[in-house]
C-alpha cells in the first residue's frame, strides 16, 4: 500500500503504549500515515495489562494478525470466585461465548507492545523515541501547537500537526495541557500490589483465572506463558509506603494453603492505587483522548487496555476517512458519544465487580454468591468482560426510507457465524473498508445480485467489500464469487430466513444499517450516504 499521497506530519499521536500503536497501525493501515512520538526509550517496562479480551482478539483478526498473539499466550477459559470463608466458587464462563476466540488471552503487555512495534514497522511506521510532549496548544482557528523534546540530546521540535491523538495514558499531557477535567472518584480498598513470579504448586486448574476471596483481602492469580502467574493483592488496609517484597506476597499465600504453595523470585512488583476516572470531554477541537487518557477503573476483569484498543480502532478509521477526503470532519462527532457510553459501562460494570469481590462489609458472601450464581447475570458478565456486549445502537441514527429488520440493530457488533469450514462472517471484515454483505434467498436473485456486484465495485472500489451469502439449497443457484454456507444459521442470525437481506457493516466491525434488499438504486443511495458521506 502506498502512503506518499497523505504527509507524516499531519497526525501526531502522543504515546507509543499498546493504544497508541493501535491507533497508529489502524491509521497506516488505511492509508494514512502518521508520526508517533514517546517519551521513554526502547526498553522494556512493567507490565501491568495482561490479558486481550475477545472482542481485542476480534479487532486483531480484522487486522490480520490475532494469530501473531495468539500462539504467544495463553487461553483462560474461565474466570473462578472462590469464596474461602464459605469454600464456594462462582465462575464466568467464556466458552460459551459468541467468538472465535471463547477464551481470555494472557500475554504480557511487553509482548503485545513487541507484536503491535513489529507490525507497525513492516506498515512503514516508526516510533520516535526518547521524545516527549512538554506544551500542546490551539488557537481561535483551532490550529495546533506541540513542543516536543528529546530528553537524550535536548533538542526541541515544534510541531503544527492537523491533528493530534493522546494516547499518553493516566497522567496525560495532552489532557492537562487542553484543561480537561478528569473526574471520579474512589474505591473501597484501592491499594493494590503486584507482581509476575513462578508459583509452585499450586492445587488450581492452570487454564482459568481464579480469584481467593476472603474477609482480608482478594488474590488474582493469572497463569502468564512461561512460569509465572500475575500476583495482584488489594488488601483492605495496605499502606501504599509498605515495602513489596517476596515474603509478603508468599505470606498472602501461606493464610490459604499452609505451605503447600511457594512462589520463585519476582521478576519485578509494585504498589498502586487505583481511582475511577473518565475526562469531561474526549475531544478539544482536533485534538482527541484515546485509552487511559480518556478513563481509568479497577483492574477486575482486565478490561482496561481492551477498552484502550476498541477507542483506537473507533477513532483511528474514521479519522482516516477524514483526512483522505472521503467523509466529511463531522464523522468525528460520533467518537466520543460512541466511546464514552463503552467507558461508563466499563466503570460501572468494574465497580460492581470491585465491590462484589473486595467490600465485605457491604453485602453478605451468600448475597453475593447468589447474585453471581444467576444465569444471567453470568451472561451479561461474561459479554461484557469480553468486550462483546458494547454496542452504539444508541448512537447510530436510523437510515431515512429503510424499515430495519428485528433482531440485531444498527450500531450492534457484527455477529460471529461460521459458514464453511474455511469461512466464517468475520473473516469477510479483514479489510480496511466497509463490507456490504447480501444474505440470498431468491432462487432467482443470482443475476441481480452479480449485477449489484459490479455497480458497487465502480463506484466504491476498494472502499466496500461486496459479499453473497447463498444457503445449501441455493447452492445451484449462487452467483458466481458467492459463499455457499453449509447451514442456514448465518441467515437466520441476519434476519434473512424468508427473502434476501443487506446489511452493511463498518470498518470496526459494527452494522451500519440492515434490511431487506431494497432495489439496486436504494442501495447504492445507502451505500453512498454511509462511505461517501462529503
Amino acid at each position: 500500500m502506498s502512503h506518499n499521497s497523505v504527509s507524516h506530519d499531519r497526525i501526531a499521536v502522543v504515546g507509543a503504549g499498546p493504544v497508541g500503536l493501535m491507533y497508529a497501525i489502524v491509521s497506516w493501515r488505511h492509508g494514512v500515515p502518521c508520526r508517533v512520538f514517546e517519551q521513554a526509550s526502547e526498553q522494556p517496562f512493567d507490565s501491568r495489562a495482561c490479558v486481550l479480551h475477545a472482542r481485542s482478539l476480534e479487532l486483531l483478526a480484522q487486522l490480520g494478525i490475532d494469530d501473531r498473539f495468539v500462539r504467544q499466550g495463553r487461553r483462560s477459559f474461565r474466570m473462578n470466585y472462590h469464596f474461602l470463608e464459605v469454600g464456594e466458587t462462582a465462575q464466568l464462563d467464556f466458552t460459551q461465548l459468541d467468538s472465535s476466540y471463547r477464551y481470555s488471552l494472557n500475554i504480557s503487555q511487553a509482548t503485545i507492545v513487541q507484536i503491535l512495534r513489529e507490525y507497525l514497522a513492516e506498515l512503514g511506521g516508526v516510533i520516535e523515541w526518547n521524545s516527549e510532549l512538554r506544551s500542546v496548544t490551539t488557537d481561535d482557528a483551532g490550529r495546533i501547537t506541540a513542543r516536543v523534546v528529546n530528553t537524550v540530546d535536548g533538542r526541541e521540535e515544534t510541531l503544527h500537526p492537523e491533528w493530534l491523538i493522546g494516547c499518553d495514558g493516566l497522567r496525560s499531557t495532552v489532557r492537562e495541557q487542553m484543561g480537561i477535567d478528569f473526574v471520579g472518584d474512589e474505591y473501597h480498598a484501592d491499594q493494590m500490589r503486584m507482581t509476575d513470579v513462578p508459583v509452585h504448586g499450586l492445587p488450581l486448574s492452570e487454564d482459568e483465572t481464579h480469584y481467593l476471596i476472603d474477609d482480608e483481602r482478594m488474590i488474582l492469580l493469572l497463569n502468564l506463558p512461561g512460569p509465572s502467574y500475575r500476583f495482584l493483592i488489594s488488601d483492605m488496609n495496605a499502606d501504599p509506603e509498605d515495602e513489596i517484597t517476596r515474603e509478603a506476597f508468599q505470606a498472602a499465600l501461606d493464610t490459604h494453603f499452609h505451605g503447600t504453595v511457594t512462589l520463585g523470585e519476582p521478576e519485578w512488583a509494585s504498589n498502586f492505587g487505583i481511582r475511577s476516572r473518565i475526562a469531561e470531554a474526549y475531544r478539544r477541537g482536533r485534538v482527541f483522548l484515546v485509552g487511559d487518557a480518556a478513563h481509568i477503573h479497577s483492574p477486575i476483569g482486565a478490561q482496561g487496555m481492551n477498552l484502550g484498543l476498541a477507542d483506537a480502532v473507533n477513532l483511528g478509521w474514521k479519522l482516516a476517512q477524514v483526512v483522505k477526503g472521503e467523509a466529511p470532519e463531522t464523522l468525528l462527532d460520533t467518537y466520543e458519544p460512541e466511546r464514552r457510553p463503552a467507558a461508563e459501562q466499563v466503570i460501572a460494570r468494574t465497580r460492581w465487580q470491585h465491590n462484589l469481590l473486595m467490600d465485605h462489609h457491604a453485602t453478605p458472601v451468600p448475597e453475593r454468591l447468589a447474585i453471581i450464581a444467576d444465569p444471567e447475570f453470568v451472561r451479561r458478565a461474561v459479554n461484557g468482560v469480553s468486550g462483546i456486549a458494547i454496542t452504539y445502537n444508541q448512537t447510530v441514527p436510523a437510515v431515512p426510507g429503510v424499515t430495519p429488520l428485528d433482531g440485531i440493530a444498527a450500531g450492534d457488533r457484527a455477529p460471529q457465524a461460521e459458514l464453511t469450514p474455511d469461512e466464517h462472517v468475520h473473516k469477510q471484515l479483514r479489510h480496511t473498508g466497509h463490507t456490504l454483505l447480501v444474505f440470498q434467498r431468491d432462487a432467482q436473485s443470482a443475476s441481480p445480485l452479480k449485477a449489484l456486484e459490479s455497480q458497487v465495485a465502480r463506484r466504491f472500489g476498494e472502499r466496500v467489500r461486496y459479499q453473497v451469502i447463498t444457503p445449501p439449497d441455493l447452492s445451484a443457484a449462487a452467483p458466481a464469487g458467492a459463499i455457499v454456507a453449509d447451514s442456514y444459521a448465518a441467515h437466520k442470525l441476519y434476519g434473512a430466513e424468508k427473502t434476501d437481506a443487506a446489511v452493511l457493516v463498518r470498518p470496526d466491525g459494527y452494522i451500519s444499517w440492515r434490511c431487506e434488499m431494497p432495489t439496486h438504486e436504494v442501495i447504492l443511495a445507502l451505500l453512498e450516504q454511509a462511505v461517501v458521506l462529503t
